[in-house]
């Protein structure tokens, strides 16, 4: 239904009235995208033509309006199709439209519903649901009033008001004026100023209804500024002056900080603050608010609303200040240790008046150097005694002084333990508050005047010093893991206190305390990854999570709930945290066996991959309800032997599938328009043997294993298999049985890939695929689930393209040594496939879907050459048996060996049989290529 659509759209635009408002570009010949659209507009507006474009040049348009005739019960709706033609040049490159109103004149921007980029043979949307072109089309309009200057011009269309607001102006509005004195209209909508005066103008726009409105507009013209130029680059103001005020209205007494070209403009200057709140306008005036240093700069709006700056934006730095009146301490002396930096104590004691002032700097002096060492912003006192210090303001040098005396430092407090530890199930408030005071040890408790203890992380108290000892008080009511530490703050009587009456303190001392606890429990989290749930972490807690635990004492293992084997791989990320993958779908417990005993399930699904294009599919792992979930969304058809399904467009899932259920073990052809990685939860795997009925002829069977699986150990010998019987892959090769064992280049059944059997006799068989849960786990190829199927290729070719394939079982007449040899089908140029030689026998998988003329190539591994073969076939389900193969014939290959006594040959080069190469012939059989490109086996006596 959908091909026949298409095809009455495209008949319905070739046989139309060609568009003649725009006409697509003849040189962009090379392909074509295809646009099915509908133009939505919001007024009354209507398009009789609509055109593509790509940079601005017109690649497509239509000027019929065709009806998508639709399915019973969905709405008819109009639209056009494009066909966008061009070159390599344009691919990527994005598309946008325009409509036209052959009534009006004029043209309408249109706003696809998604972006559309060109594509040779890109189709954008569909007749059941075309891409949506958005006509925002104005129903009135207004005009605001318009100022330009003498010489310069503005864009009408900017003065322009809309309804509805969101409305778009259409190319092609027609302008007029009243009288050309003072202005003109240029270029259709731009008004340019020409003396300075004002008139109207008037505009001739569409109405709803098709015809023209008149609306009329005012416009002014000024002589504007055209030029404004700093004169004054810096200036410096002290805070609060009204000074700025009049510097910013060029006032101040003769200072200019502007001009203006021309002088006698007359419009109005700004000014450009910055934001950082130094000036402020208030009340019409600027003053300044706060000191700092910040910029301005004069400006002027312009008629197009643009602004008019300065020669390359220059700005006028300012100063606003504040200057310092007074400077002195608010203490009378300040009390230290030798050896201790005062130069921050000291700062902080100094007062500086306003306390605002711009300039905060100041130095410290004293005469004392001895006991003081004064550098920069460092203060180092450097002996016990007494003596002044100054501070000198650099704004003003204003002074101001304090006393120091300065003591020989003491050892205030020592701990026995860093850090102490408590068991939180053993120990008491008690016995902790006086283990932590006994822990503290001070040198000379006679000169401690005072001492505070704190308690901080996950101990709360408090506790003091005095002449009489150490007592500490806990206000926890219970203990809790973690750590807690303890600083100890001294007052020595020795530094007396300052003129304020507060006692000089020491420096504090601090030590640690560690509580911990033990375990009762370990449970287990499972969590598998969103992207994909057969990855994921396992976790195990503690209880209580704030255990003191060896991670070197966790042990646990992992079993299957039907397999006696498993395929679980584990990682470690960290103590207790672990990565862990499967490729085995179905429930796994994990056994913890130290140090307590717990048990929890993994649940891994089966991953189910499908590849871009034509695959062949299976599912192992049970019956799958919900194959919309199994496809995804870039599905596009599936067929089994008996069904079909497709996902089309306007219906979704159709066809004869419509049990929702994929079964398991059947072969599924199916077809991709991109990648999809689905995973089954609800099924079943168990690994028993599996029993496939095959009809008379080729029959559709799915891999019934979750590992891949040699063939030689798939299917039991005595398991309903006969002479004759080929099993064929999408693109990993075939193989016959011919009594006793599977001959052929196809090596494995892998998991979910699907493969057509065929059975020789006249009357069903049963075959039987092994219990795959007795055999050893793991891949037997070698291979990992999802590898390339054929990654030994020599030539380059994509089955995906194909639903189907062909295969062939021939020899190569004179021949010798076939397994160095690989084998090409091609149809035309293209390569469709290849082959490899097995015991003489040339086993090819073509991909065709059948009616193609396909010849072959011959390609020598060990010296590169290639030979054309003379045969060419048509594609069809298979060619040759063991029995009866296919005879072909080489044109260019040599089958004899020369016997020669001598040890050379001239004008070539020498192999051995494994393909290294020789300075010169050597006893035994040698491998000769001459220059003229043929090839010898040559036997030296």
């Amino acid at each position: 239904m959908k091909k026949l659509l298409s095809l009455l759209f495209f008949l319905f635009a070739t046989v139309g009235v060609w568009a003649d408002h725009w006409t697509p570009s003849s040189a962009y010949t090379q392909g074509d995208a295809v646009i099915y659209a509908e133009v939505v507009s919001n007024s009354y507006t209507g398009a009789s033509e609509v055109a593509a474009f790509i940079d601005g040049v017109c690649v497509a348009s239509a000027k019929t309006e065709h009806l998508y005739g639709g399915r019973e019960g969905i709405r008819a709706i109009y639209g056009y199709v494009l066909r966008a033609r061009g070159n390599n040049n344009l691919v990527g490159k994005e598309i946008t439209f325009k409509a036209y109103n052959d009534t009006t004149g004029l043209e309408y921007k249109l706003t696809p519903s998604e972006k559309i980029t060109f594509q040779l043979t890109g189709t954008y949307g569909y007749p059941s649901n075309p891409i949506k072109l958005m006509m925002k089309a104005p129903e009135s309009y207004a005009i605001k009033p318009i100022e330009v200057g003498v010489g310069e011009k503005v864009d009408l269309n900017d003065f322009l008001t809309l309804t509805p607001a969101d409305s778009e102006i259409p190319d092609g509005l027609f302008w007029t004026i009243n009288d050309t004195t003072y202005a003109e209209i240029i270029d259709r909508h731009y008004l340019k100023g020409k003396a300075v005066g004002s008139g109207k103008l008037i505009l001739w726009a569409p109405s709803p209804g098709g015809r023209p409105d008149v609306i009329e507009g005012n416009y002014t013209v000024v002589n504007h500024v055209t030029a404004i130029n700093i004169v004054t680059d810096e200036v410096t103001f002290e805070l609060g002056e009204r000074t700025i005020d009049l510097f910013m209205q060029n006032r101040l007494n003769g200072v200019v900080a502007y001009s203006l070209t021309p002088a006698n403009a007359t419009d109005k200057v700004n000014w450009e603050l910055k934001n950082d709140g130094i000036i402020v306008m208030e009340n019409g005036t600027y003053r300044s608010k706060k000191a700092g240093d910040t910029q301005i700069r004069p400006y002027v709006v312009k008629s197009d609303g643009s602004r008019l700056y300065p020669p390359n934006n220059k700005w006028i730095k300012v100063h606003i200040v504040v200057s310092v009146t007074d400077i002195a301490f608010d203490t009378s002396t300040i009390y230290a240790n030798v050896g201790d930096d005062i130069y921050r104590r000291l700062a902080n004691h100094v007062v500086i008046t306003p306390s605002d002032a711009t300039n905060q700097d100041f130095t410290f002096s004293t005469t004392s150097t001895g006991l003081l060492a004064i550098n920069g912003t460092s203060a180092v006192v450097k002996g016990a005694g007494s003596g002044t210090i100054t501070v000198t303001s650099a704004d003003g040098a204003k002074t101001g002084s304090i006393s120091f005396t300065f003591y020989n430092p003491l050892k205030e407090v020592s701990f026995i333990e860093d850090p102490l530890y408590f068991d939180k199930n053993s120990e008491t408030v008690s016995s902790v508050q006086g283990r932590i005071a006994n822990n503290i040890v001070i040198s000379d408790m006679s000169r401690v005047q005072e001492g505070i203890i704190d308690l901080a992380g996950v101990l709360s108290g408090s506790g003091s010093v005095s002449s009489s000892g150490v007592s500490v008080t806990l206000t926890s009511k219970q203990l809790e893991k973690g750590v807690a530490s303890v600083t100890v703050t001294l007052g020595w009587k020795d530094y007396s206190t300052d003129d304020a009456g507060k006692l000089v303190w020491g420096s504090p001392q601090s030590f640690s305390v560690n509580i911990g606890s033990e375990m009762t429990f370990i449970d287990i989290l499972v969590r598998p990854n969103s992207d994909d749930p057969t990855t994921g972490v396992i976790q195990f807690i503690p209880r209580p999570n704030d255990i003191d635990f060896n991670w070197d004492d966790l042990s646990f293992t992992f079993s299957h709930n039907d397999l006696a084997w498993n395929c679980f791989s584990i990682s470690k990320i960290a103590n207790g945290t672990y990565n862990y993958s499967c490729d085995v779908p179905g429930t796994y417990m994990i056994f913890l066996n130290s140090p307590i005993d717990n048990n929890s399930s993994v649940e891994i699904p089966y991953k189910a991959i499908l590849e871009n294009g034509w695959q062949w599919k299976s599912n192992p792992y049970g019956i799958v309800e919900n194959y919309e979930s199994f496809f995804g969304s870039s599905f596009s058809e599936a067929r089994t032997w008996s069904d079909l399904l497709i996902n089309d467009p306007l219906w979704g899932f159709y066809g004869t599938m419509l049990s929702n259920v994929l079964k398991q073990n059947e072969m599924y052809k199916v077809k991709m328009d991109a990648s999809n990685t689905s995973y089954i939860r609800n099924g079943n795997f168990d690994g028993h043997a599996v029993s496939v009925s095959i009809q008379p002829g080729w029959n559709w069977v799915g891999s019934p294993f979750i590992y891949n699986r040699l063939l030689a150990n798939s299917i039991k010998k005595d398991g309903g298999l006969v002479k004759g019987v080929v099993i064929m892959s999408k693109d990993d090769g075939s193989a016959e049985y011919d009594g006793s064992k599977w001959v052929g280049d196809l090596k494995s059944i892998r998991r979910g890939q699907g493969y057509i059997i065929y059975n020789p006799e006249s009357k069903a068989l049963s075959i039987t695929f092994n219990e795959e849960s007795s055999m050893a786990p793991g891949n037997e190829d070698g291979l990992p689930l999802g590898s390339p199927v054929r990654s030994d290729r020599m030539w380059d070719y994509d089955h995906t393209k194909f639903a189907s394939n062909m295969t062939v079982v021939a020899t190569l007449d004179n021949l010798e040594d076939g397994d160095r040899y690989t084998i090409g089908a091609f149809v035309g140029d293209e390569c469709r496939g290849e082959g490899r030689f097995i015991d003489g026998l040339a086993f090819i998988t073509i991909h065709s879907e059948g009616g193609e003329e396909v010849k072959f190539r011959l390609y020598d591994t060990l010296t590169g050459i290639f030979s054309d073969i003379d045969q060419t076939v048509i594609s069809q389900t298979r060619l040759g048996s063991l029995d009866n193969p296919l005879r072909l014939t080489s044109q260019t290959v040599s089958t004899g060996i020369s016997t020669l006594d001598g040890n050379c040959l001239s004008d070539s080069e020498t192999f051995d049989i494994n393909g290294r190469h020789l300075n010169g012939l050597r006893h035994g059989l040698n491998i000769v290529r001459k220059t003229d490109g043929s090839v010898r086996k040559v036997f030296v006596k």
